[in-house]
């Protein structure tokens, strides 16, 4: 078995994503700069979309896993492949990977992992890290770090029976040269282009007009499964990872640049009320209310706006100084 500590679960991250930070944080690379475009928010608006009249269906999360998976390659130095086959052929790829003393992140149905809640009660994608092996008793071991299990045992069976994608890593050196003040241009160029400000406010005023509860969570067993709970919850994980990634930024790329920190601190603040917001409507939804605390709601969304578009003229205002225009 190879030994690869658990690592302190973060909630900007999801289970696959601890995953991989575990394996990032036993090779001693970071991975940050692989969400520096998680910064965004995309919204359409009913009037575009009649066809679709959830709100969850109109909150788009779409980017593009493998654009985060160059950046890990170019400015971290590890470039993960990802493999969706048979359980039969990712059983026997992780064991390969094992033998060759490297460890592989492994996505798995919940159903069949015995130290989560879910085991044979929900079918729900989890992530953990494969350390070793054992043929004597027919299983896997591995960390869990989004649960904080430093060692899980997963029989060979289950694994059968619920794998679902493995990440192999080879290790390069990282090919992208960059000042953190650079980076402020693209990841304040890109927020523009998104037009996530525009979306924002957007769903602010639908968000006060017409948001239903009930209609969200229509045919979905419970909320936290609906479309627009789990496309929230996405949204709120990004703005941690924002405020991690201008922390990186500030801190560990070239020394202490201190016209950083503000927007750093600044960023954990949004994080903080999107996560309000979240358990808000979390409450709302289990107390059958909805229309009177609206008005609380909307003025907490509209502290988010304010928030998000005072942290981008930060972050203009820094870059047009880099380039010293």
């Amino acid at each position: 078995m190879i030994t690869v500590p658990s690592i302190p679960h973060d909630e900007a991250f999801n289970c696959t994503e601890e995953a991989l930070r575990t394996l990032a944080a036993w090779l001693e690379r970071n991975v940050m700069l692989m969400y520096a475009s998680c910064w965004r928010f995309e919204y359409t608006a009913s009037s575009a979309a009649p066809h679709l009249p959830k709100i969850g269906d109109r909150l788009q999360f779409d980017l593009p896993s493998s654009a985060n998976y160059q950046l890990l390659r170019d400015h971290h130095g590890i470039d993960v492949l990802i493999y969706s086959e048979a359980p039969e052929q990712l059983a026997g790829r992780i064991v390969s990977q094992l033998k060759l003393g490297k460890p592989v992140a492994l996505d798995i149905d919940g159903y069949w992992c015995p130290w989560i809640t879910a085991y044979r009660k929900g079918h729900i994608d989890h992530g953990v890290c494969i350390t070793g092996w054992s043929e004597e008793d027919a299983s896997f071991i591995g960390v869990d770090s989004y649960y904080g299990q430093s060692e899980i045992t997963l029989p060979h069976d289950h694994l059968l029976q619920g794998a679902l994608n493995c990440y192999t890593y080879e290790l390069q050196q990282p090919s992208t040269s960059f000042t953190a003040k650079a980076w402020l241009s693209r990841i304040a160029g890109e927020f523009h282009a998104s037009g996530t400000l525009d979306a924002l406010r957007r769903f602010g005023e639908e968000l006060a007009h017409s948001f239903n509860f009930a209609r969200e969570s229509e045919g979905e067993p419970v909320y936290e499964q609906s479309r627009f709970y789990l496309q929230f919850d996405r949204y709120r994980r990004s703005r941690r990872k924002l405020a991690k990634v201008l922390a990186y930024l500030a801190h560990e790329v070239e020394g202490e640049v201190p016209a950083l920190i503000r927007p750093a601190l600044e960023a954990e603040q949004l994080f903080k009320h999107w996560n309000a917001m979240h358990k808000l409507f979390l409450k709302l939804f289990l107390s059958g209310r909805f229309d009177s605390p609206r008005t609380m709601l909307i003025s907490e969304w509209n502290e988010i706006v304010r928030q998000e578009e005072e942290i981008y003229h930060m972050l203009a205002e820094q870059a047009i100084e880099a380039s010293g225009i």
